[in-house]
This record gives C-alpha cells, sequence and structure tokens, in this order.
C-alpha cells in the first residue's frame, strides 16, 4: 500500500469511528445520507452508455453534495459515495467488463497543498467492494486551469499535462486487461479522451470511464 493509500484509509477510519451517523444534507439519522436522500440519489444515477457511465447530473443537491465534500474534504463521503458506486456497477451489470481501476490525478503540488483528491476516494471506495486493484496509472505533471475554457481549447492545453507513469510503465507490458478511470466530475470529457487515448497508445484492450457527475452540457468520450 502507498503512502497516499494509507494516508487516505487512516482518514477514512478516522471518519468511522468518530463520525455522527447523520445525513450530510438535512441531519436526520443515517450513515452518510438518510433513507429520503439515499433514495433521492438513487432515483438520479444514470448508468447507460457502453463505456461511459455517471451517477448523477451535476446540479441540484448533488452539485450541493460535491462541493461541501471537496471544500470540507470528507474522505468518509467520499469514499462512501465509492462504495455506492461499486454496487451500481454490480447492480447495472456491469462489474466485469474491467480487471483494473485507476482513477484521474492531481498535480503533486496540488495534493500537497489540499492533502484531498475525490477521485482517488472513489476510486477507493470502488474497488474495495468489487475487490478490483487500484493501478496508479498516470501523473498530472502540469498544472492548469481549465473551468471557463471550450472543449478545443481544453483537448489543445491538456497536450503533455498528464504522463504514464514510471510506475505503470514497468508493469505495462504485463497489463493489457480492461481498465476503469474514475474521476470526479465531466464536463466536456477533454481530460478523459486524453487519458483513455494514452491507455489504448500502450496496448490496454478497452478502456472504461466512470464519473460521480456529469455536467448537463459534455461530450460522448468513449
Amino acid at each position: 500500500m502507498g503512502i497516499a493509500s494509507l494516508y487516505f484509509r487512516t482518514l477514512i477510519g478516522v471518519g468511522d469511528i468518530i463520525g455522527q451517523n447523520a445525513c450530510v444534507l438535512c441531519g436526520s439519522a443515517g450513515d452518510v445520507f438518510c433513507k429520503e436522500h439515499f433514495d433521492f440519489l438513487k432515483e438520479n444515477s444514470v448508468f447507460s452508455n457502453d463505456r461511459h457511465w455517471w451517477f448523477w447530473l451535476y446540479s441540484g443537491k448533488s452539485r450541493e453534495i460535491i462541493i461541501d465534500i471537496k471544500y470540507h474534504h470528507r474522505f468518509r463521503v467520499g469514499y462512501r459515495l465509492g462504495q455506492y458506486l461499486g454496487h451500481e456497477l454490480i447492480n447495472n451489470g456491469l462489474n466485469n467488463l474491467f480487471q483494473y481501476i485507476t482513477y484521474v490525478p492531481h498535480h503533486y503540488m496540488e495534493f500537497a497543498r489540499t492533502k484531498f483528491s475525490l477521485p482517488f476516494l472513489l476510486a477507493i471506495g470502488i474497488s474495495d467492494i468489487l475487490n478490483v486493484p487500484i493501478l496508479h496509472v498516470f501523473e498530472k505533471v502540469k498544472r492548469h486551469s481549465q473551468h471557463v475554457l471550450s472543449a478545443q481549447e481544453r483537448r489543445r492545453r491538456l497536450k503533455d499535462v498528464y504522463n504514464i507513469s514510471r510506475y505503470f510503465v514497468n508493469i505495462s507490458e504485463a497489463i493489457k486487461e480492461p481498465i476503469l478511470i474514475v474521476d470526479d466530475i465531466i464536463t466536456t470529457g477533454s481530460t478523459l479522451i486524453t487519458l483513455k487515448n494514452m491507455l489504448l497508445s500502450v496496448g490496454v484492450k478497452s478502456v472504461y470511464a466512470l464519473t460521480l457527475a456529469k455536467t448537463p452540457k459534455w461530450s460522448d468520450i468513449v
């Protein structure tokens, strides 16, 4: 287990010990969501498209939840959402399509500042439910902001932002089975397209993507 994984799991464990059994949205009894809000989340899940799946539309309550998780660094909530995603993959018969999980990483300076990564938390939760190993495939080597860019501008600026990690390069000859990429929010799909093509270029058979949420306007990525 890497240092980052150990750090995340430690904070998840602490959250389980001291976490109040209350809904993060309304404070009612529950694990991280009360029954009413859990049912709301289930009703708004969309597992469609053969190779890209998402849990919510990034709007309303789901947007509030994601902002709260990221702003307040809610490790336990992010991990639980990953577990929910794992169960949804099983319920929709999608869990056997891939043999490995990876995630969209932050730049190391950003991670050093925040000590938080929602995509990694989601991946840990999914991995624990499916018993599928996580591979640390990518590294982000340039910092950039894409929030106000068009899809075309995003794709152009993504050149050389991500690399295949040295860890994965060392084992890539043995890793050709399908891989699932996990991210928190998809806007245009530019990042996932870039990472998908990088995996295909090193011989991975097929690539799937799972995001916690998608914005109302997005590109078909896979």
